[in-house]
C-alpha cells in the first residue's frame, strides 16, 4: 500500500496488515441462528478445513476464494465479528475503507480500487497463513450502478466503472474477503452472487439484549438487565452509549441510582430521524 497510504487504517503494520495477535478479545451476543451461522464461518476458516475446501475446490476446477457480507442493522457488531474471526483463526487483517476511494482527480478512484486488490494478492504470497481482506462499511460502492442515459455526469460513470471492477475482482477472487453493509436495500443485485456467504445481523432480541447489557455492566442483577431489555429495544452499539453515558453520570455524581438513571437515559435516548426539524419544510 505505498502508493496509497491512505486506504490502510491507523492500526496496521508496515506491510499493511493488522497482526492478528494484536486483536483484543471481545465477547459479542447474537441469536441462535447468527450464532450457528458464525460458527460454520469460523471453522471454514480454521488452516486446516480451509486449506481442504481449497484442494477440494481446485479439483472440480472452481475458485476456491471466500467471499462473505455481514449485512443488517447498524450497531449489531458487524465490524467486531469481523475482527474476533480474524483473531480466533489466526489471520492477519487487512482493513480497507472504500469510502477513501473516490478521489477527486477523474481515474485515480478506479487505480485504487484495482491496487487494493494487486496488493492484496502480493500479501497471499508471502504470508503464512492467507490474510482476510476486510472490507468495512462498503455500503457505497455496493450500491446499484446508474442508468449512463442522456444528461449523466462523470460521477455516475467513475462510479459505475469502480462497480464493474469490484464485480469482476470479485468474480475471480481467491483469498478470504469480508464486506461489512448498513444499506441492504441499496446492494446491487450483481454483487448478490459473487458473496458465497451471506449473514445476516437482525437487532438483538430481549433475551440477547439483556446478555450484552449483564456483560457491559456485570453490577446489574439479572432483573434489573431484563427490565432494560424488555423495555427499549436497543442494538448493541447502543447499549455501548447508555454504559459511556452511566460513567459520565458517575463521574459528577457517585451516589445515583443505577437503574433509575440509566432508565431515564434510555427514555431520552433520540435518533436524529426522530427529532423534530425546525426551520423551513
Amino acid at each position: 500500500f505505498i502508493d496509497f497510504p491512505e486506504l490502510v487504517t491507523s492500526e496496521t503494520g508496515v506491510d499493511g496488515l493488522k497482526p492478528h495477535k494484536t486483536i483484543k478479545e471481545k465477547k459479542l451476543y447474537f441469536n441462535a441462528e447468527v450464532n450457528e451461522r458464525i460458527a460454520e464461518l469460523e471453522k471454514l476458516l480454521n488452516h486446516e478445513e480451509f486449506n481442504r475446501y481449497k484442494e477440494s475446490a481446485a479439483r472440480m476446477g472452481m475458485n476456491h476464494g471466500i467471499t462473505t457480507i455481514f449485512y443488517g442493522t447498524p450497531g449489531t457488531g458487524k465490524t467486531e465479528l469481523a475482527l474476533q474471526i480474524a483473531r480466533k483463526t489466526r489471520r492477519d487483517l487487512m482493513m480497507i475503507d472504500l469510502s477513501q476511494t473516490r478521489s477527486m482527480w477523474f481515474g485515480e478512484s478506479e487505480k485504487q480500487v484495482r491496487r487494493i486488490f494487486e496488493n492484496y494478492r502480493e500479501a497471499l504470497k508471502t504470508s503464512p497463513a492467507e490474510p482476510i481482506l476486510f472490507i468495512n462499511e462498503a455500503d457505497g460502492l455496493l450500491s446499484h450502478r446508474t442508468d449512463l442515459g442522456r444528461g449523466s455526469h462523470g460521477v455516475a460513470h467513475t462510479q459505475n466503472l469502480i462497480q464493474n471492477i469490484l464485480l469482476e475482482e470479485l468474480e475471480n477472487f481467491r483469498g478470504i474477503l469480508i464486506a461489512t453493509t448498513n444499506l441492504t436495500g441499496n446492494l446491487d443485485k450483481a454483487f448478490e452472487r459473487r458473496f458465497l456467504l451471506k449473514i445476516d445481523f437482525p437487532r438483538p432480541d430481549s433475551t440477547v439484549r439483556k446478555q450484552i447489557w449483564l456483560s457491559k455492566l456485570p453490577e446489574l442483577s439479572p432483573a434489573m438487565a431484563e427490565s432494560l431489555a424488555t423495555q427499549f429495544d436497543f442494538s448493541g452499539g447502543q447499549i455501548d452509549n447508555q454504559v459511556k453515558q452511566l460513567l459520565m453520570k458517575r463521574i459528577l455524581n457517585p451516589d445515583i441510582d443505577l437503574l433509575q438513571t440509566l432508565t431515564e437515559s434510555c427514555q431520552n435516548e433520540q435518533g436524529f430521524s426522530d427529532r423534530k426539524r425546525i426551520g423551513y419544510q
